[in-house]
């Protein structure tokens, strides 16, 4: 099965996953049909794809499960977040996101109901996602700041940045739209704020955003958050940590066999939220 067989179609933001409730672990994850490492070239780490967007609440949700999933599992993984925009034609200058969702969403009766319920959700993971108050802009320029901060910084780095924007957008109602922002949300994170401001003077970064979009188009993905695991595994939704945990686990077993060491089959079959434009 590829991922184009098998993503997930998406819903919106505060309804339950993009797969059915009712559906195992197993039809809820793919392979991506792409050429991966060998277990003896991947190293000691699983690398970590994360499909994002930085207005997407199941994206900070599913961020948090993957840490406790990670935490449960035991390993170590090395995670780069991609490009995804769940509304590529927001305007340039923030709106209220209360304004966006209504539109899209039917009406402001039915977006109050979504922001509602992604608040509950948040509560949950201890996040919180105060989606009314937000003001909501085009996301390219936050992704071409999460893809600096990878190559001058790496997977570390970038996940601060990551974590920096979500919170930003979802609990301190920030601009993530606006460069002058950014530039402070970036340095906050670890980027040197005049080599931002540097990115944002030119069109680096661009062609990097591009490709994460092409490839998200060709892989199918059409909800996020969409992970992928050593290039190989796609998983979508924000997955119950103990889904991700069982993934992992499952993701270093060739390695595991190559080493000659004993793995772990406990699985506990789930489904769960993804966002969807």
């Amino acid at each position: 099965m590829t991922a184009a067989e098998n993503h997930t179609t998406g819903q919106a933001a505060g309804e339950e996953g993009c797969v059915p409730a009712s559906h195992s672990r197993a039809e809820g994850v793919g392979f991506v049909a792409e050429p991966v490492a060998t277990p003896a070239e991947l190293g000691p780490k699983v690398s970590v794809e994360i499909i994002s967007d930085v207005v997407c609440p199941w994206c900070w949700v599913g961020k948090r499960r993957l840490e406790k999933a990670v935490d449960k599992w035991g390993g170590e993984v090395e995670i780069t977040w991609r490009a995804f925009q769940l509304d590529p034609g927001a305007p340039e200058v923030s709106v209220p996101a209360v304004s966006r969702y209504a539109a899209k969403f039917g009406g402001e009766e039915a977006a109050a109901k979504i922001l509602h319920r992604m608040h509950a959700v948040g509560e949950g993971e201890g996040l919180d996602l105060n989606i009314a108050d937000a003001v909501h802009g085009n996301t390219r320029r936050a992704h071409r700041v999460l893809e600096l901060a990878h190559r001058l910084g790496g997977s570390e780095l970038q996940d601060a940045l990551a974590e920096r924007l979500f919170r930003a957008y979802f609990t301190e109602s920030r601009d993530i739209a606006d460069e002058a922002s950014l530039v402070e949300l970036a340095a906050e994170a670890g980027l040197d704020r005049s080599r931002v401001q540097e990115l944002f003077a030119t069109g680096e970064g661009e062609t990097a955003v591009d490709q994460d979009l092409r490839r998200a188009d060709l892989l199918g993905v059409t909800g996020v958050p969409f992970f992928i695991f050593d290039g190989k595994v796609a998983v979508p939704g924000a997955q119950d940590p103990d889904v991700l945990a069982e993934v992992l686990a499952d993701v270093v077993k060739p390695r595991e066999a190559a080493a000659g060491e004993p793995s772990n089959d406990d699985a506990d079959p789930c489904a769960d939220g993804s966002c969807s434009w």
